[in-house]
């Protein structure tokens, strides 16, 4: 099951909290409550790859609560690819910064937006995935969801349309033991 800790800044002493959550939008009095009288605090059971709201309020003095705070709001992990094929076309988004599919990680040098869904030069469908990395040692990494370690990594293979702005224009692609850390990018194969 999956958990999100929340931690929070409490202005008073209060050593008691209600936390209320639910799916992404979920109107406050209709969600999940939770008292919590440890913070930071851990839910559990969670939905895999779903983003949630939350709100927490403070036990005052004599038992009164005060007010929600203003919400909060994040994803839970996605689960691990277990089936093959496994296909993303970057069309249920939205396009622009700001947009790319909640289960993929990034990691880049040029600008903290990119890769993000595009409308521009996609093939198929309405977008395209937009790394355009800017000046000459400069990156962006698209990192997919993890795949389940039963899937042999020398078994899989990726099929997808690619181009070039400029003939120096790579895109590489790899494999990587940690989402979060360039360092542990390993190169399979370049395409220029």
């Amino acid at each position: 099951a999956n958990t999100i800790e929340l931690g929070w800044t409490e202005n008073g002493s209060a050593t008691s909290w209600v936390i209320e959550y639910g799916p992404a939008g979920f109107t406050l009095g209709n969600g999940t409550t939770e008292n919590a009288s440890t913070n930071p605090y851990t839910i559990s059971n969670l939905n895999a790859s779903t983003m949630y709201d939350f709100y927490i309020k403070s036990e005052c003095d004599g038992g009164e609560y005060s007010n929600y705070s203003s919400g909060y709001s994040t994803a839970t992990a996605c689960d691990a690819i277990t089936q093959l094929p496994y296909l993303e076309n970057f069309d249920s988004y939205g396009t622009g910064e700001g947009h790319y599919p909640n289960c993929w990680g990034k990691i880049n040098t040029y600008s903290s937006d990119r890769p993000y869904c595009n409308t521009s030069n996609h093939y198929a469908g309405t977008a395209s995935l937009y790394f355009y990395a800017g000046s000459s040692g400069t990156y962006n990494i698209a990192v997919t969801p993890p795949f389940d370690a039963s899937i042999p990594v020398n078994t899989l293979q990726a099929t997808f349309m690619y181009r070039a702005t400029y003939a120096t224009d790579m895109l590489i692609i790899g494999v990587m033991t940690n989402p979060t850390d360039a360092s542990t990018f390993v190169p399979i194969d370049t395409i220029t």
